[in-house]
């Protein structure tokens, strides 16, 4: 396996880490790509300084569900080396707790585990790329400087928060799924590379509506859940849709 040259072995740890379509709108932690750049360090000392040398092999930043306590810790690890060693490359994070999970501020490990994820995830919001959130309201609050700022690199975004209050700036967003409260017209919020939209539990259909077609004319697919009565949607005048669930 060492004879391998090093400029092949580049190209196969990018098609690694990039090669698999991105899961949306709901993406599950994926434990095994977590482990790919570990599993290929592994091999042998030519593999290992090829892999550390290939900053895309660590731009996965994915998160259990309900981790232990020595799940916890490696994972405190991996995000240091991820924050150092990814570069500039962009990242994809599945961040994933129930709505009513909370954390104690009481410095344990917990407490700090996640005051580490969301100083990361703030440290690299210029690079996000593809990104699904599911967090209690109160964990969301320590994300609102990136929620805030520029994310150039986003082109796909899963929220799931009970209230939130704007989305950062982000050009080349494809896919967009908006499980809350979020005013998408009245934020301001421009969406030119939007293709794909999916929102529910909003508050009013009828301005969902206008607000639609007022920001999104390119759309190709949209999807509005829960919070529409039967026959309150219109046929919503969008040129390029071709495909409309309700």
């Amino acid at each position: 396996m060492h004879v391998v040259p090093d400029d092949i072995l580049y190209l196969l740890f990018d098609a690694l880490a990039f090669g698999s379509p991105w899961p949306w709108p709901e993406a599950k932690y994926d434990q095994e790509r977590s482990r790919v750049p570990f599993v290929l360090s592994a091999l042998c000392r030519h593999w290992r300084h090829a892999a550390r040398a290939t900053p895309s092999l660590r731009t996965y930043l994915g998160f259990p569900t309900s981790p232990s306590e020595p799940v916890i810790r490696a994972q405190l690890d991996r995000l240091q080396l991820i924050r150092s060693m990814s570069m500039d490359q962009p990242v994809d994070i599945v961040l994933q707790f129930g709505m009513a999970y909370t954390v104690r501020n009481d410095g344990g490990i917990r407490s700090q585990y996640f005051d580490v994820i969301i100083a990361v995830l703030n440290d690299v919001a210029s690079r996000w790329r593809n990104v699904a959130l599911k967090i209690p309201q109160n964990f969301a609050f320590g994300l609102e400087s990136a929620l805030r700022g520029e994310c150039p690199r986003l082109i796909s975004l899963s929220i799931y928060f009970r209230d939130l209050k704007r989305l950062p700036r982000t050009p080349s967003l494809d896919r967009l799924a908006v499980m809350c409260s979020l005013e998408l017209v009245h934020d301001g919020i421009h969406l030119p590379s939007l293709t794909t939209l999916a929102m529910e539990k909003q508050r009013d259909p009828v301005v969902y509506e206008q607000q639609i077609v007022a920001t999104y004319a390119s759309l190709l697919d949209l999807g509005i859940f829960d919070f529409c009565k039967p026959g309150s949607v219109k046929l919503l005048e969008l040129p390029c849709l071709t495909s409309l669930t309700l």
